[in-house]
């Protein structure tokens, strides 16, 4: 037993390890997510003393943004401290997959699919500090608490891990009901379970409303909760968009890629399980599982977008899907035992990568592109200027002489046809003007910052007529009216 114990323990280092050193890997791209950039404006106007919803404004609930905000209460506002945190998650959420698989898989199996997750979670995409990794957080602990003990299963503080997930993004409400619908079908529950499951969902609710209630913000609060994800879901993208972004951000249009190489072998195991091995469906973590798996994953497209980063919230449920194809294998200890070491191979480019990055790091820091351009602008006493922030917004991170709008991603704000309906909203509770960014524009800003969204908006001749180049930082440009 102590052997036992010692080789998990020692399994979990190597997990932290590797979880810290791939998801360094990235630290020196500054901006890898827009969303991210937002989430650390926003948690370190909050650290601050500002009120969310009414102060400034987001589209996602209230968690991460509390999360982060007391990070950089404590330890600082500063990048690696938002990335340190999100780094956090993503261990977390290994740590409980590689639980749950070792209750019913050798080590091989388990450390394999683990190790496989890291890489997942390695991903550009899924490298910065998101919603996706709090939120799934609340799905697999709720999970492993379901696995652990399905006959005193505590539904209340089941019911609270559920509103957390909620009040982190909101589509994660069809995760608990992948959770709900499993135990409704397999579990004897009374009806006093059910009520307690729902008492529990709604205490961490009813704790938001007195809190925000007691701010003046909960009718921007129930928007935002309820409301607005609804009229964000109706400016979806075409069937034909939708099809081509997930064919091509999958890499699905491709013959041969390691996406494909996973979706296929996924998709003969899932095959193989429904076709030949209908006992499969009397193991509780398989069953619940694939409940989870498909609701969520209805959720992302029943959102009518699809962005990359929407694929954290399936990736720990790939990899139990996973597990169960390795374990297909147990007969051959030397293809489980190839597998392991192709899992850790898959991360070492990523592993030397953040070694090379610590060691590396105050070099890396001192050239980051939006950091060095806020230190020109204090520099030059610019920040008493206005300023346009098109979509390098990290910039009210770093500085705190520039005064962000309301809403500080703008991206959305341009196309007012297509959004006119949470604009309007918007403009009822008295957080911005219907027309901000038109009359922002018109008056002709002192300064815009932007990179990949400078033409996006704005025309060439816009530029041409009123601003000049003043400074460029790979690719992040700074122009300065005439």
């Amino acid at each position: 037993m102590n052997k036992l114990i010692k080789l998990d323990n020692v399994n979990i280092l190597i997990l932290f390890i590797f979880v810290f050193l791939t998801q360094f890997s990235s630290i020196n791209h500054e901006v890898i997510d827009w969303d991210e950039s937002t989430f650390f404006v926003l948690s370190n106007y909050i650290a601050e003393g500002s009120i969310l919803y009414v102060d400034f404004w987001d589209g996602k609930p209230p968690l991460l943004f509390i999360f982060l905000s007391l990070f950089f209460k404590i330890f600082g506002n500063n990048l690696i401290v938002g990335r340190l945190a999100g780094d956090l998650l993503v261990f977390v959420s290994v740590l409980i997959i590689y639980k749950i698989l070792s209750k019913y898989y050798p080590v091989k199996i388990s450390m394999s699919a683990s190790m496989i997750l890291i890489y997942l979670f390695s991903y550009d995409a899924s490298q910065p500090t998101m919603s996706e990794h709090l939120g799934i957080l609340f799905i697999l602990t709720s999970m492993y608490m379901v696995l652990k003990d399905t006959d005193h299963l505590n539904y209340f503080n089941t019911g609270i891990l559920f509103s957390l997930a909620f009040n982190t993004r909101n589509n994660l409400a069809f995760s608990c009901l992948g959770i709900f619908l499993y135990l409704l079908i397999t579990k004897k529950s009374t009806l006093k379970n059910y009520l307690n499951l729902v008492l529990g969902f709604i205490t961490p609710i009813t704790i938001f409303i007195i809190y925000f209630s007691f701010l003046g913000s909960v009718k921007n609060y129930l928007y935002m909760l309820v409301e607005f994800p609804l009229q964000n879901t109706a400016n979806r993208f075409t069937l034909e968009e939708l099809k081509s972004d997930i064919y091509s951000k999958l890499n699905l249009d491709q013959f041969i890629s390691l996406e494909v190489i996973i979706l296929t072998l996924l998709v003969l195991s899932l095959f193989y399980f429904f076709i030949y091995d209908q006992k499969i469906f009397k193991n509780n973590l398989f069953l619940l599982n694939i409940f989870i798996f498909l609701l969520t994953f209805i959720s992302i497209i029943a959102g009518g977008r699809f962005y990359n980063h929407y694929l954290i919230q399936l990736f720990p449920f790939v990899v139990v899907f996973i597990a169960f194809g390795l374990n297909l294998l147990k007969k051959f200890p030397i293809i489980n035992l190839g597998i392991l070491i192709f899992s850790i191979l898959l991360n070492i480019n990523l592993l030397t990568l953040g070694a090379k990055n610590i060691n590396n790091f105050i070099n890396i820091k001192e050239n980051l592109p939006i950091l060095t351009i806020s230190n020109y602008i204090n520099e030059n006493n610019l920040y008493n200027k206005e300023i346009l922030v098109l979509d390098s917004h990290l910039i009210y991170f770093y500085n705190e002489n520039l005064k962000s709008p309301k809403v500080i991603h703008p991206s959305n704000q341009p196309d007012i046809k297509r959004n006119e309906n949470w604009l309007r909203s918007l403009n009822r509770l008295g957080v911005i003007s219907m027309y901000e960014f038109e009359s922002r524009v018109k008056n002709i800003p002192d300064l815009i910052l932007c990179k990949d969204f400078c033409f996006e908006y704005l025309d060439k001749e816009y530029y041409e007529d009123n601003y000049f180049l003043d400074l460029n930082k790979e690719g992040v440009s700074l122009y300065k009216k005439k």
